[in-house]
C-alpha cells in the first residue's frame, strides 16, 4: 500500500491541476486501523482527518462485514468515490491506480474536485481556463480550451509563427518543415508543426503549401465548372500519370495530370542529387538533404500551375534509381492529392492505391480452403498458380484477364497432402510470392 500512496503523493507523479508543484488535495489517503487488536472506533477514524476536520464513515451492518472483502481476508482496502461510496475493496491492493485516476477524473467532471480559486479572478474547476492566471474574461482567440493569456500556442492553420496573420513568412516556414522532416522533424515546435498542417491530416506537405497560398491569395473555390458539368475536386477522380524514362545516365520524371496541378513533391532515397525542371520558370524548387532523403518542393507562390498540365524533372546521373524509392505527392490548384499512376518504359506498376502486389492468405495456415487477396496496376492477362516446395506447379488457380484493382480468389487444397505451397501471382513480366501452410 505505502508505494501506491507514495505514487500519488509524489509532484512527479501525482495530479497537478494548478502547474505549481504539488498534488492535488483532493486525493487522499487514510490509514485506519493500524493495530488490530484495537476496536474500531469513531476515534480511530476521527484522528485521520483532513485538515484537522474528523472523518466519520458509518457502518453499515458492522464494520467487519464492510471492510473485509467475500473470502473474509484481513486488511483489506476501501477505495472511495467523490460521494464517499465504496467504489472497490481490492484484496491483495494491487495496482489501483487506473481506478484512483477515473474516479478522480469523474470527480472533476462532476466539479467537485480541484476547485481552488489560486489566481482570484472569481472562477475555478473547468470554468477557468487559466486556473492559474488572473483572467475573469476567459478570452480564448483560437477556441481550444486554453485561455490566450496561458496558451503558448495561437492554434490558427497557416500561421505557423503565431502572428495572427498568415503570409509569405509562414509558407517558407512550411517548406522547411517539410524539407526536415515533415510532421516528424525535431527542428521545429508542436505548435508550428500543428498550423502547418493546413487540411489535418497529420502530414506536413506540398498541399499545405498550396492552401495556406490559397489562403493568402483568398482563393476559397473548391468546385471546378469543367465543360459545363460541375464536380467536387475532393470527391472526383483528378489523375496524374508519373512516368520514369532513363535517359543515358540521367532520369527522368514525367507527371502529366488530367487536370491542372501548381505543385509537386519528391522524395528520393539518395544525397548529392541534382534536380532540373523543364521549362515552367514561374515554378520555384526547394531541394534539401535530410536523414537519407532528398526533398524537392516544385511550387508557385501565385498558385499558377503547371503548363499544359505536365512537368518534366530531370535528375542528373539518377538512371540507376530505383522508381520504387522515390516517394511524389501532386496537388492540385486547390491543394487536393492527384491520384498517382506510375509506370516505366516496361510496365504501370502502380495505379492509385494499387499496384501489382500479392496482398493477403487469409486463413493461413489452412485447411483446407484459403482466400488469396491481390492487387493490379492496370488491366493484364495474369496467372494465379500453387508450387509445392520442389518448385513443381500443382495447381492453376486462375488462369485470364483482370481489370485495375483488388481481387480475391479461394484456392481450395483438399486434394492435397498437408505441408508447405507456394502461391505465385504473374503478369509475364512481374512475379509475387506468399508461403501458404496446409495443415490437415
Amino acid at each position: 500500500m505505502d508505494n501506491h500512496a507514495d505514487y500519488w503523493t509524489d509532484p512527479s507523479n501525482g495530479i497537478d491541476d494548478n502547474d505549481n508543484g504539488l498534488v492535488d488535495e483532493t486525493v487522499k489517503f487514510i490509514v485506519a486501523l493500524a493495530d488490530i487488536g484495537q476496536p474500531y472506533t469513531c476515534d480511530q477514524w476521527g484522528n485521520q482527518g483532513i485538515d484537522g476536520i474528523p472523518v466519520i464513515i458509518e457502518d453499515p451492518g458492522t464494520i467487519f462485514n464492510w471492510l473485509h472483502d467475500d473470502y473474509n481476508a484481513y486488511p483489506t482496502y476501501a477505495i472511495l468515490d467523490h460521494e464517499l461510496k465504496i467504489a472497490d475493496k481490492p484484496w491483495p491492493y494491487g495496482s489501483s491506480d487506473n481506478l484512483i485516476q477515473t474516479l478522480y477524473e469523474n470527480c472533476e467532471e462532476a466539479g467537485l474536485c480541484g476547485n481552488i480559486d489560486s489566481d482570484n479572478d472569481g472562477l475555478v474547476g473547468l470554468d477557468d481556463n487559466c486556473p492559474n492566471e488572473f483572467n475573469p474574461d476567459q478570452a480564448d482567440s483560437d477556441d481550444d480550451g486554453l485561455g490566450d493569456i496561458c496558451d503558448d500556442c495561437y492554434n490558427y492553420s497557416g500561421d505557423l509563427n503565431s502572428d495572427g496573420l498568415v503570409n509569405i513568412n509562414d509558407i517558407f516556414t512550411t517548406l522547411n518543415i517539410i524539407s526536415t522532416g515533415g510532421i516528424s522533424s525535431d527542428q521545429f515546435s508542436t505548435c508550428e508543426k500543428s498550423n502547418a498542417d493546413y487540411n489535418s491530416d497529420n502530414i506536413i506537405n506540398i498541399l499545405d503549401v498550396i492552401q495556406i497560398i490559397n489562403q493568402i491569395l483568398g482563393n476559397t473555390v473548391q468546385y471546378c465548372h469543367c465543360g459545363g458539368e460541375g464536380y467536387n475536386l475532393h470527391k472526383s477522380n483528378i489523375d496524374a500519370e508519373i512516368s520514369f524514362i532513363s535517359n543515358r545516365k540521367d532520369l527522368n520524371i514525367i507527371v502529366t495530370g488530367n487536370h491542372l496541378f501548381s505543385g509537386v513533391q519528391l522524395g528520393i532515397n539518395s544525397e548529392n542529387i541534382d534536380v532540373k525542371l523543364l521549362n515552367n520558370n514561374h515554378i520555384s524548387i526547394e531541394t534539401n538533404y535530410h536523414q537519407g532523403i532528398t526533398h524537392v518542393i516544385a511550387y508557385s507562390l501565385t498558385n499558377k500551375p503547371f503548363e499544359n498540365k505536365k512537368a518534366v524533372f530531370t535528375i542528373r546521373n539518377g538512371a540507376n534509381l530505383n522508381p520504387e524509392n522515390i516517394s511524389i505527392t501532386v496537388g492540385d490548384t486547390h491543394g487536393n492529392n492527384m491520384n498517382l499512376i506510375k509506370s516505366d518504359e516496361i510496365n504501370i506498376w502502380q495505379n492509385g492505391p494499387h499496384k501489382f502486389e500479392l496482398t493477403e492468405l487469409y486463413p493461413n495456415p489452412f485447411n483446407p480452403k484459403t482466400e488469396i487477396n491481390f492487387s493490379l496496376a492496370q488491366e493484364e492477362y495474369i496467372t494465379l498458380t500453387a508450387y509445392n516446395v520442389n518448385g513443381q506447379e500443382v495447381d492453376v488457380i486462375f488462369d485470364g484477364y483482370q481489370e485495375v484493382g483488388t481481387h480475391s480468389y479461394t484456392w481450395d487444397a483438399s486434394n492435397f497432402s498437408s505441408g508447405v505451397y507456394y502461391i505465385k501471382l504473374s503478369n509475364g513480366t512481374n512475379q509475387a510470392y506468399k508461403k501458404a501452410i496446409l495443415l490437415k
